[in-house]
């Protein structure tokens, strides 16, 4: 422990500054809000403070973040610097270069906080600096003097706003949505965009699918260039890797082909489409005096074939039908070359950490999450953590409802301190397990879990959907949005590990 702490030490006077001059490179965002409390003085790396002012310089001329063109500014500049200031300069603007080239989102809120906080401390060791300095000299009225000139910058970086000032609505206006992540499909029509500071969960009963949803979130997120950190404490890293790895190379290990639900038509199956469009004349419907007409079982030697030509307009009627995959027995080369593929493209953006139940708390992952900035240079824009329930506190006086009431308060706050998106699950009541659709009544053990929340998703289930690889997905509660009890309908295939394999209304 003492060893992480003397890294530490050596690495946040260069390391934080260098996040600085990173963030005001590459955001706008970041730039028009730091340049408020910014003084050069402030900086102690020579190098860094010069970044800083090109950035700034041409901040306040064209209104936005030089990206790119600090290479051109430091081009004109090389030759009238020192040769070690120069190199510096050019090693720091080719590891951003390489950094961000692909990187499609930047967490500017979070990275202002940080600089926001290290201005405060600077400030005050300036101040403590000065004064001593003073005091030494016997200048108690300078002293003094200093004292309240600190007060001026402090309030110059205080939370408060004036919500009315002409700027602030100005800002406020122009300003983007801060939507971080959407999932595909009619999910992402269900949920809506997703924001940073928004902690989100999945509820189901057990055995619903919740760690396949979150993994599943996890993957999107990167395909999305978000820097991802997926924490669990009910597996292994072995099987989270396992599960990681059939769902990127879709393989199930086993020998057998699978099943796959695919969506089709009622009108197709029933027989009652006569549009030329229509790609089969098979009625797989049949007869049953007691139960009406129902889905004939299954064949793949059956002559039939879904049709989805109508999807999307108002005479389309979901149904569901299957297909067998082509080839599951793929070899390890196979695999690994599919991973390696994924890998080039979205490589360095995942993060997995593992702890036993019960056994990890906030304040743990905090620790991971601070070590993993400080060491590895990774901010996460998004955090899964599967699951909430079943993460420990540290105040043992807590009541059971206390301590997971906690736990969801807390999990709130990382997402607006660590300004990300976070993610999480929790297991609905045991009368839950024989209800078609869940309700909010059917929140287990704590009902605070609802008021913290921003979203929560409901995974819906009957025995006989989980057969045919079906569900449903509804909203329990969303705190920005109207929601009522539509759903959707999901396909999946959790043997190659995807819970949403297409999605359509129900």
């Amino acid at each position: 422990m003492e060893s992480v702490r003397m890294i530490r030490r050596k690495i946040i006077k260069g390391d934080i500054e260098k996040k600085i001059a990173t963030a005001g490179i590459v955001s706008t965002e970041f730039c028009r809000d730091v340049t408020k409390i910014y003084k050069p003085e402030y900086i102690q790396v020579d190098y860094i403070r010069q970044v800083l002012d090109w950035v700034f310089e041409y901040f306040d001329e064209y209104k936005k973040a030089p990206e790119r063109q600090i290479q051109d500014m430091f081009i004109v500049e090389k030759d009238e610097m020192k040769q070690e200031q120069a190199e510096l300069i050019e090693t720091f603007l080719s590891r951003i270069s390489k950094e961000h080239e692909e990187k499609e989102t930047f967490n500017h809120q979070y990275a202002y906080d940080q600089a926001e906080k290290y201005f405060r401390k600077r400030s005050l060791q300036l101040l403590f600096e000065r004064g001593l300095g003073m005091l030494i000299k016997n200048k108690v009225d300078e002293a003094e003097s200093s004292i309240s000139t600190y007060g001026k910058v402090s309030k110059m970086v205080g939370n408060w706003v004036d919500p009315l000032d002409p700027e602030i609505v100005n800002i406020f206006m122009g300003k983007e949505k801060d939507s971080v992540f959407r999932f595909s499909g009619i999910v992402g029509d269900l949920v809506g965009d997703l924001e940073r500071t928004w902690l989100v969960g999945f509820m189901a009963p057990m055995k619903r699918g919740k760690s396949w949803c979150l993994q599943e979130t996890a993957i999107q997120a990167l395909s999305c260039k978000l820097n991802v950190m997926f924490i669990s404490l009910e597996m292994s890293l072995d099987m989270m890797k396992e599960r990681l790895y059939k769902r990127i190379a879709g393989y199930s290990g086993s020998k057998e082909k699978l099943t796959f639900p695919i969506f089709d038509c009622l009108l197709n199956q029933d027989g009652s489409c006569n549009k030329s469009i229509r790609v089969n004349d098979t009625n797989i419907l049949i007869k049953d005096s007691k139960k009406g007409e129902v889905l004939q079982y299954f064949d793949p030697k059956i002559k039939y074939g879904p049709c989805t030509e109508c999807r999307g307009r108002k005479d389309y009627e979901v149904a569901v039908w299957w297909m067998l995959s082509n080839e599951m027995n793929v070899n390890r080369k196979q695999i690994e070359d599919k991973i390696r593929r994924f890998s080039k493209m979205y490589g360095k953006r995942l993060k997995l950490v593992s702890y036993p139940a019960f056994t990890a708390s906030i304040d743990d992952i905090e620790r991971e999450l601070d070590n993993l900035e400080y060491l590895d240079g990774f901010v996460p824009d998004v955090i899964l953590i599967d699951y909430a329930d079943i993460l420990a506190v540290t105040d043992k006086q807590l009541s059971e409802r206390g301590r997971i009431d906690d736990v969801w308060k807390r999990l709130k706050g990382m997402s607006a301190v660590r300004h990300c998106l976070v993610f999480t699950a929790s297991q609905s009541t045991r009368k839950s397990i024989k209800k078609r659709s869940l309700s909010q009544e059917d929140t287990a053990e704590e009902i605070r879990k609802l008021a913290h929340v921003d979203v929560m998703v409901g995974i819906n289930q009957t025995n006989e959907e989980k057969k045919r690889g079906e569900g449903r997905l509804g909203i329990i509660a969303h705190r920005h949005q109207y929601f009522d009890n539509r759903q959707v309908k999901i396909l999946q295939q959790l043997e190659v590990g995807i819970p949403f394999l297409d999605s359509e209304w129900n």
